[in-house]
């Protein structure tokens, strides 16, 4: 299938909760959790480069065989 460019975690998240840092980290870890069930089933892949890195994303569009 089709695989999309990397993206930053935090690219993810409310333009409106990125100053607010409680809001920032509930939304992060929130975004977090989704981007690993994504990546369980096989739908995104995601990676991180170095201990305490940036955490990137990446879709990964499946063609299916027939109607959804």
């Amino acid at each position: 299938g089709e695989v999309m460019d990397w993206r930053t975690l935090q690219a993810f998240l409310p333009p409106e909760w990125r100053d607010d840092p409680k809001r920032r980290r509930s939304a992060t870890a929130a975004t977090f959790v989704a981007m690993l069930e994504l990546v369980r089933r096989g739908e995104a892949d995601m990676r991180q480069e170095s201990l305490f890195g940036e955490i990137t994303i990446r879709s990964r569009r499946v063609a299916h065989d027939g109607p959804s």
